[in-house]
């Protein structure tokens, strides 16, 4: 009998959002949801193969229970704005996967769910309804409706139902109704928990009998039951699914069709899924028939590591005499790896509750401040005064996993690591910057051995701390990732060798952990006065922007409603329409630009611009100061990207804008300490100084090294502009678009939109840019059949970056590769400058003791706090540094400004 598997849509995101690590794109755009989402799909297609799929979607507005009950989900905490920006992306994959869509306005992902269900039962089709949710479970029937908990592995038939509850499927809706939702803010009856529900609904067979005869009751809970008889009541229309949900249904839309790649590959390219990618070729290259000899593909070359390890050793280490016979054996062997396990993530603000070290003989752990009340363990201060010797020696070499958080635990402990010599993590990312750098993959991958698992510490809100959890098992745990970073390290040292990455490696990466924990722990101080007021403001005009849409609208509606706001602008307004797509007009950010001459979707884009300040940068920032003080302290993170820059996270500081007034209005919050001063240094057009510099390119190099604006020297060329002759704006604004673009690969047609020109004069253009810049052109030639010839580009330290799109043979997936190819060289190249440079200035400010820290590092920009009386010599020590950090055919120069906040800095 074929299946229809529904997924409950943002159950599974929220799901994937909290229990994945924090995943980003090139661009910042967190997509760990996402990246779990789509996992789950793909696993539910390959691994049950439905006849029929769907994925529902609760409508992102109010819905009938909010009319019944308008405090319904009131008590909910905001939903975190990294979730909320993957939640259009998750709509995005399922189409993309070409699974079927559905969310109906004025209900939620649930109610949908349930009127699927019926609708199968009636076509005698069964459904696997895919969700944690328990309010689904009162739907299960045997045989018609089954509920799969993915994440506990649990399929919900009737007796899993009863065996969980104690009740029938079919009573479920009653004892939810007695006990009240927590979560969703549904009351129930005061007083009355889980087992008292069950209880009265086995008595009494139904809500409505037992509130009938809640006289019969005895003790407190008749009193309770008769008191909150309405409570009850509503609480039951409020948790029952409703099945009439008005939704077309005809079972030949959710046929569980094929991955249609054209949809696919561009989507998982967008949002750097290589993984998604790899496994569609891999699919797609079992399905075609094998090629002629003559015309097979060469492999690209990629590192291939497997490691056999010896036998895992794992020893917990309670006494102080057992402890210092590891720390002579360390000192002897002169390297060892480490795996520091603490009571919480947060590198800055923990407390560390046991310590592994692996010598490559055996892994030892330490327990030092587990709630094992009875059990033995070491004090701190007793393991600290064995092991300091070995932990800030510079003669013993430190390896393990993800060392910018050892070091920084370390430090707020008292000790400073010594020698940190490898990790594992780092060498996996200038390896194969797409890969995982997760010690548990890699361990898997690498060495088919199992390591990190936190099974035992449970999951989401019922995960408990390493501080609560067994010290045998957490000793397995830590033991198992300094045991597998030992070995992976030893490997991948012959790798780095073999392919000349040990210069990236040990003078680039490795160097930067130590700055870049430096930065971490310095923070940015926050001005919470001028935040508050700045709030206020927001809010204020928040407010007047609303006002004026619902007047222009003659009513109130949700403006953040797609629907809604198509049906005001095009239908009401009757406004021109720019663009459609499947399920009605676009009201994107593009289409509101284009009419922004009209005054409603002016209004709307300030709304919206406004909203995004509020929720993505002031909330959120505002939050951390009430929790943390008014230093905030950044994660910079050195391998997620896979051009080499880094990025930001918890809270993101790269991401806070600059173009807007409102962005650089929120800058202003951020300020020096008393007596100090902010002074940013940013490379001027480094991205065309580096292409200038690798395509050798006559006509650019001469520009550069004459000290010529680059993009009024561009319009000259193109637009044939006579020498003497002053370039106009928008033609030095064309040039800009045209310098850039070519960077990252920009097409006629991209072009064309960005300069609002047709596009045979964007073509036009950008075939005179290529007659005047000859070497870019060739260079652009050279290095992507460099890159379809070797499958991988590079940068100019020898970063690598594997490029499998190439050789595709799908024309979008290819052209992306393109794109990839000329851009990775040209940034990354930049993203490696920049942190050589940061190198540099955080060694000479050691050596000459400065009173100065580096705090930001925004991709070409770096933004220090110093004393003011050493702000004029400072200003020239960065600048020289910056423009020394390597040597180009072009020169690098560097706009250095000074200011009392971040919001007002001047040259």
């Amino acid at each position: 009998m074929k299946k229809f598997y529904i997924i409950d849509g943002n159950a599974y995101i929220h799901r994937a959002y909290h229990a994945l690590p924090p995943l980003t794109t090139s661009n910042n755009q967190q997509v760990n949801a996402v990246y779990g989402f789509i996992k789950l799909l793909l696993k539910i297609k390959n691994t049950f193969k439905p006849g029929f799929i769907a994925v529902s979607f609760d409508y992102p507005a109010k819905n009938f229970r909010h009319n019944v009950y308008a405090q319904y989900k009131a008590n909910r905490k905001p939903i975190d704005d990294a979730l909320i920006s993957q939640m259009p992306i998750a709509r995005e994959a399922v189409e993309a996967l070409n699974i079927a869509k559905i969310e109906v306005e004025g209900y939620e992902a649930d109610d949908i769910i349930a009127t699927l269900a019926d609708k199968n039962k009636k076509e005698k089709i069964e459904t696997v309804i895919v969700t944690g949710d328990k309010d689904i479970l009162q739907l299960v029937e045997d045989d018609d409706v089954l509920v799969w908990n993915e994440s506990k592995d649990i399929m919900f038939g009737e007796k899993e139902v009863e065996d969980k509850f104690g009740v029938k499927p079919e009573s479920l809706l009653d004892v939810f109704a007695l006990m009240g939702d927590v979560s969703d803010n549904i009351p129930g009856v005061k007083g009355i928990g889980e087992k008292t529900a069950v209880k009265l609904i086995k008595e009494f067979g139904t809500l409505e009998n037992a509130l009938e005869n809640s006289d019969k009751v005895p003790g407190n809970s008749g009193k309770l039951l008769q008191a909150g008889k309405d409570a009850a009541l509503m609480s039951k229309h409020l948790a029952a699914l409703d099945k009439n949900v008005p939704l077309k249904y005809d079972l030949k839309d959710f046929a569980c069709k094929d991955i249609d790649k054209e949809k696919a590959v561009p989507f998982f390219e967008k949002y750097e899924f290589n993984s998604f990618l790899k496994q569609l070729e891999s699919d797609a290259a079992q399905e075609e028939p094998e090629q002629p000899q003559e015309n097979a593909i060469k492999e690209i070359p990629n590192v291939s590591v497997k490691i056999n390890l010896p036998e895992f050793k794992s020893v917990i280490i309670d006494t102080i005499d057992a402890a210092a016979e590891v720390a002579e054996k360390i000192k002897d062997n002169k390297i060892f790896s480490i795996k520091t396990v603490t009571v919480s993530e947060d590198s800055l603000k923990t407390q560390i509750v046991g310590v592994s070290f692996c010598d490559g003989q055996t892994s030892y752990y330490f327990p030092l401040a587990h709630n094992e009340l009875t059990a033995k363990q070491l004090s701190f201060e007793e393991f600290k005064n064995i092991f300091k010797e070995v932990l800030t020696s510079e003669n013993i070499k430190i390896t393990g996993h993800d060392l910018k958080r050892e070091r920084n635990i370390y430090i707020m402990s008292g000790i400073v690591l010594g020698s940190i010599y490898a990790d594992v993590m780092l060498a996996s990312y200038c390896l194969n910057p797409a890969a995982s750098h997760d010690i548990s993959d890699m361990s898997q991958e690498y060495c088919n051995f199992e390591a990190g698992n936190e099974a035992y510490l449970g999951k989401a809100s019922k995960r408990i701390s390493f501080a609560d959890s067994h010290i045998s098992d957490t000793a397995v745990y830590a033991n198992s990732v300094s045991f597998a970073s030992y070995f992976i390290w030893k490997k991948f040292e012959e790798e780095i060798n073999n392919l000349n990455l040990s210069k990236l490696f040990f003078d680039v990466e490795m160097p930067l952990v130590e700055v870049l924990s430096e930065m971490e722990i310095a923070g940015i101080k926050v001005d919470t006065v001028f935040l508050k007021k700045f709030n206020e403001v927001i809010v204020a005009q928040m407010r007047s922007a609303e006002n004026k849409i619902y007047l222009a609208a003659g009513k109130e509606f949700n403006i953040n409603s797609p629907k809604q706001l198509a049906d005001i602008m095009f239908v009401k307004l009757n406004l021109p329409v720019v663009k459609k797509t499947k399920t009605g007009y676009s009201t994107d950010e593009s289409v509101l630009t284009e009419l922004s001459s009209y005054e409603f979707p002016a209004d709307v884009l300030k709304y919206r611009e406004l909203q995004k300040i509020k929720s993505t940068y002031i909330d959120p920032i505002s939050n951390y100061c009430v929790y943390y003080g008014d230093r905030i302290h950044t994660i910079f993170n050195q391998a997620v990207t896979t051009t080499g820059r880094l990025s930001s996270t918890e809270p993101n500081l790269q991401n806070i804008p600059i173009k807007s007034a409102y962005g650089r209005e929120f800058r202003k919050a951020f300020i020096p300490e008393k007596n100090k001063i902010f002074i940013s240094a940013d490379y001027s057009q480094i991205d065309l100084r580096v292409l200038a510099h690798i395509s050798g390119d006559e006509k650019l190099i001469k520009a550069f090294k004459d000290g010529q604006d680059i993009h009024s020297a561009t319009a000259r060329e193109v637009f044939n502009v006579p020498a003497g002759e002053p370039v106009a704006d928008n033609l030095r604004s064309a040039a800009k678009a045209i310098n850039f673009g070519i960077v990252y690969g920009m097409s006629p047609f991209g072009l064309s939109k960005q300069l609002n020109i047709s596009f045979g004069e964007a073509k036009k253009y950008i075939d005179g840019y290529f007659d005047r810049y000859k070497g870019v052109k060739k260079w652009m030639r050279a290095v992507v059949q460099q890159g379809k010839s070797d499958g991988f580009v590079c940068t100019i330290t020898g970063r690598v970056r594997f490029l499998p799109q190439l050789r595709s043979l799908d024309n979008t997936a290819r052209m992306s590769g393109e794109r990839m190819a000329l851009n990775t060289p040209v940034q990354g190249s930049s993203a490696d400058i920049i942190k050589i440079a940061m190198i540099n200035i955080h060694n000479e400010i050691k050596r000459r003791q400065y009173n100065a820290l580096m705090l930001l590092q925004v991709h070409d920009d770096l933004l220090f706090e110093v004393d003011e009386t050493i702000k004029d010599e400072f200003s020239e020590f960065i600048k020289k540094h910056m423009e020394n950090a390597v040597m180009l055919n072009v020169p690098l120069v560097v706009d250095v400004k000074t200011g009392g906040n971040w919001g007002e800095m001047k040259k």
